[in-house]
């Protein structure tokens, strides 16, 4: 059944929100008739709450009455699960062709069956839906009630775009036909399967932390990390195109791989603060409004994240990588969301509080247009100039010598990391001990010095696990005639 109101969700989230409060039962006396019909709203209520929310007399009547035929049709819908088995639902087509529709579900059905029924109800190939409920999107091969969806959810219903489509069906060649995001997916399982176990180290993927560190993790969580992260950048790409719908739904998956990792290694990153900034400006995008306690949930975590990762007042950021421009714009756009949130709650001179919040970190992120350009006649580029103004509140001199500091680490960075590489090559060469670890390159080039032939001492270092006192002892024919010799 389509649902219509044209009534703004705005209004009814804020009302809804002061009748939990005060504990208004609309469907009880004197807001209903025992027949269900519309009953008496006092004066009185209706004129506090225009005045607490600062809505009309008649704007506010119509919100009432409307949540209350709401109210009503819950009940309802719960009689009737109880009795049939079938579940309520309301879903919300987001996007142009914008749309809201009730409808009676088993929850037996899968993903895929329900995709189906909407794809016929609004008249639209079933392959373009991608559905999403309390910010998860919907499997196709699992039962509904063993997802989040239960009697009286709420479904986003999200179009892809033809473009989307297209992908889809060019590359399917049976009936589990994979998207552009499958394989997106695929591809950045691949290159999180490239392990140290692999030959080919020209291309794989190496996770580090704040400071430059390699992450040390499990199999398991480093591929969900990795994972996540390339589904996190395929988001942020669509969302550069204000493609909020289907960059919602990659960003949820990119979620549902970082739940897989520990507190502690999310913590080690900011990858996963961005996130949810990113998720709650794809809900404000499609006017989600419904989403906003998932949104709050998520700017909660983004901000302890930061706190975490950065510091309370920015001081492990400084520390780490000697200054913090780049993040201040993070901060501006999360104290922007807050303010949305808090605005809708009908919490406007929090609102406030935070636009202006935003406002002042707005202004450390101007940068003079002089200093700018004298930095760029310098032969840095526009880029390089700004961020180095910012870290440096301005200061040219310190923005120079912060640059060359950084050109530096990364330099040695880069020579690093090729070093590294070199010795893993080598250590494929060599391959591994008895107990599977890899030949120590160390040891190996230690027992070269001493005398003893790169293979046998190789050989040597197999057969005792990378002890340097046991491969001494090992007789391996080679060493003994080289040694004799």
């Amino acid at each position: 059944m389509e649902e219509s109101s044209g009534i703004n969700e705005g209004v009814l989230f804020r009302l809804r929100e002061v009748l939990n409060r005060d504990k208004v039962r609309l469907w009880l006396p004197p807001y209903s008739s025992e027949d269900g019909h519309a009953g008496i709203y006092p004066e009185e209520l209706i004129s506090q709450y225009t005045r607490e929310l600062g809505f009309s007399k008649p704007t506010i009547a119509e919100a009432l009455e409307h949540l209350r035929t709401h109210a009503l049709e819950k009940l309802s819908a719960k009689k009737r699960f109880q009795a049939s088995g079938l579940a309520s639902i309301r879903v919300h087509l987001a996007g142009q062709h914008s749309r809201k529709m009730n409808m009676e579900i088993s929850l037996k059905l899968t993903g895929a069956e329900l995709r189906k029924r909407l794809g016929d109800e609004f008249t639209m190939d079933p392959v373009r839906l991608k559905l999403i409920c309390n910010g998860q999107v919907l499997k196709e091969d699992s039962p509904l009630d063993s997802q989040t969806v239960t009697n009286n959810s709420q479904i986003l219903a999200i179009a892809l775009s033809e473009t989307e489509v297209e992908a889809r069906k060019k590359l399917l060649k049976d009936e589990h036909a994979a998207s552009s995001l499958d394989w997106t997916r695929k591809a950045a399982e691949a290159l999180s399967s490239r392990t140290e176990d692999t030959s080919n180290l020209d291309y794989f993927l190496e996770i580090r932390d704040q400071e430059g560190r390699p992450l040390q993790l499990p199999d398991a969580e480093r591929k969900a990390l990795a994972l996540a992260m390339t589904l996190h950048e395929k988001g942020k790409s669509m969302l550069k195109q204000k493609n909020y719908s289907e960059a919602l739904v990659v960003l949820l998956e990119a979620d549902k791989e970082f739940s897989q990792c520990r507190a502690q290694i999310l913590e080690a990153v900011d990858n996963y603060a961005i996130l949810c900034l990113d998720v709650v400006w794809c809900y404000f995008g499609i006017r989600s409004i419904r989403d906003l306690p998932d949104a709050e949930a998520r700017l909660q975590k983004c901000e302890e994240c930061f706190e975490k990762s950065y510091g309370m007042n920015m001081e492990r950021l400084t520390s780490v990588r000697g200054g913090s421009g780049q993040e201040l714009a993070l901060f501006v756009r999360l104290y922007v969301l807050q303010a949305v949130c808090a605005y809708h709650r009908g919490r406007r001179d929090h609102a406030l509080i935070l636009l202006n919040k935003a406002e002042e970190w707005t202004r450390k992120l101007s940068v003079d247009d002089d200093k700018l350009s004298q930095m760029v006649a310098m032969g840095f580029s526009v880029r390089e100039a700004r961020l180095g103004l910012r870290c440096c509140h301005g200061d040219v001199t310190s923005a120079v010598d912060h640059i060359t500091s950084k050109r530096q680490e990364k330099k040695e960075r880069t020579l690093r990391e090729k070093e590294e590489q070199k010795k893993k090559r080598a250590q494929r060469k060599l391959g591994k001990t008895a107990n599977g670890e890899w030949v120590n390159v160390s040891s190996l080039e230690s027992l070269v010095d001493m005398g003893f032939p790169r293979q046998s001492a190789a050989e040597a270092l197999r057969q005792t696990n990378n002890s340097m006192d046991g491969a001494l002892q090992v007789r391996v024919p080679e060493i003994t005639q080289d040694v004799a010799s």
